[in-house]
C-alpha cells in the first residue's frame, strides 16, 4: 500500500493546476490544512473546487475518501472522485491516476462498484453537486 500512497502524491503534484486567483487561494488554503492535518477543513474546503472541476482538490477528495481523511472512509467516494480526476487531466497523467483509481477499487465489492456507477451518473446530471 505504500507505493499506492507514493503514487497518489506524484499524481497529486502532476495534477496541481491553478486557475484564476481566488480559486488558487481556495486550493492553497485547502493544502494548507491538509498538510497541517486539518483534514476536515482540508475537504470543505477542497469539495466546491472540485465541484467545479477542480482536478487536484477532485485527486485529494479521493485520497481523502481512500484513507478516511476528514470525511468517513468510502472507497465509492473515492472511486468516483478518481474517476472525475482522470476525466480532468491529459493522457499522460491519466495512465497514471489509472492504476491508482484501480488500486482502490479492487478493494471494493461488485454491489460497491455498481453502486459507484450509479452514483457516478446522479452526480454528472446534478453537475457534481451534493457528491
Amino acid at each position: 500500500m505504500n507505493r499506492l500512497l507514493k503514487q497518489m502524491l506524484l499524481a497529486c503534484v502532476c495534477v496541481f493546476t491553478m486557475t484564476g486567483q481566488a480559486k488558487a487561494d481556495l486550493l492553497s488554503d485547502a493544502n494548507r490544512a491538509y498538510s497541517a492535518g486539518n483534514f476536515t477543513e482540508a475537504s470543505d474546503l477542497f469539495m466546491p473546487l472540485a465541484q467545479q472541476g477542480e482536478a487536484s482538490a477532485q485527486f485529494n477528495l479521493g485520497v481523502m475518501y481512500y484513507k478516511g481523511q476528514g470525511v468517513p472512509q468510502d472507497y465509492e467516494k473515492a472511486v468516483m472522485w478518481l474517476n472525475k480526476t482522470i476525466a480532468n487531466t491529459d493522457s499522460n497523467e491519466q495512465k497514471l491516476l489509472i492504476k491508482i483509481r484501480n488500486a482502490v477499487a479492487r478493494l471494493m465489492t461488485e454491489q460497491q462498484i455498481a453502486k459507484t456507477l450509479e452514483s457516478a451518473k446522479k452526480c454528472t446530471a446534478n453537475k457534481l453537486k451534493g457528491c
